[in-house]
């Protein structure tokens, strides 16, 4: 098993996509804990991508829904996207960069332990130290856009999915259960 293919398939369709689609809405209100406002960014995508239908928009919206309280987003990221989809469709992707650059790194590392704890333990012939350097050097090189955004209960979360998953199951089992904590 090649560590590097087993980190990017991990790392790219969990981490990466879930981060994209978690930081498509957002509204914060100060005195309020973040919550989205999910018909707003929702109507904002179709406005700006014409090819999303009614049916993309109420999917959408449902998608959006399930992550409001669920503390994965940054405070901050949340507001500067609200100010965001408050801008003209060619500004949102600009704004939203400039958002992220201003993000505070999240503590990625029980996730990264936790990937390399379980890819030891399943016998995938690789060393632990090795796993986490090549894991954690593959983060910095990639922490960017919204993934930066991301909270360190969400990396802790991840962790602990990482902690009861199967062997053979790993990328599934995740994607399940971190999707299970947002239902």
């Amino acid at each position: 098993m090649n560590l590097k293919s087993v980190l990017i398939a991990l790392r790219v369709s969990f981490i990466f996509g879930i981060s994209l689609w978690i930081s498509s809405c957002g509204i914060l209100e100060d005195d309020e804990p973040a919550m989205l406002d999910c018909n707003k960014i929702c109507d904002k995508e179709k406005e700006c991508y014409y090819h999303m239908t009614d049916e993309d928009v109420k999917s959408c919206i449902s998608q959006c829904n399930t992550i409001n309280g669920s503390g994965y987003l940054q405070d901050s990221y949340i507001k500067a996207e609200n100010d965001c989809y408050g801008k003209s469709c060619l500004e949102i992707v600009t704004c939203l960069k400039k958002a992220s650059d201003e993000c505070k790194a999240p503590d990625y590392m029980p996730y990264i332990n936790a990937i390399c704890d379980k890819l030891v333990s399943c016998n995938a012939n690789i060393k632990k130290e090795d796993c986490v350097s090549e894991t954690k050097k593959s983060f910095e090189e990639e922490m960017s856009g919204s993934v930066k955004c991301l909270t360190d209960k969400f990396f802790t979360d991840s962790a602990n999915c990482v902690k009861n998953a199967k062997c053979g199951t790993l990328q599934d089992y995740l994607e399940k259960c971190m999707k299970d904590k947002l239902d």
